[in-house]
């Protein structure tokens, strides 16, 4: 036990761990970017693309400078997001109006 060698670990980090790099991260970010912008479109699924695209926004400005993939990801992700806030404003400005004076 005293005589423990740390070059002759067979569970060495290199080897168990595997580093994720700058092209799996920004294919990551540009996924999460697509389908956070796709599901804007959906009443349903709204919420979900708002989650996608908030994580692929904190995800991509660590590593848009990187790659291409990645800042069309976090573009995407700020158009999302845009879209999520404009349906808001605008179904609380244009749709509820009508319905406050029934309260």
């Amino acid at each position: 036990m005293d005589n423990y060698d740390d070059n002759s670990h067979p569970y060495d980090e290199e080897k168990c761990v595997k580093k994720t790099t700058s092209d799996d991260a920004s294919s990551v970010v540009l996924i999460l970017g697509i389908i956070s912008i796709v599901s804007m479109f959906s009443w349903i699924f709204s919420f979900v693309g708002l989650i996608l695209g908030i994580i692929a926004l904190v995800k991509g400005t660590k590593i848009r400078h990187n790659s291409s993939a990645a800042m069309a990801g976090w573009v995407l992700s700020i158009i999302s997001i845009s879209i999520f806030a404009l349906g808001v404003i605008f179904f609380i400005g244009f749709l509820m109006p009508p319905f406050w004076c029934f309260i």
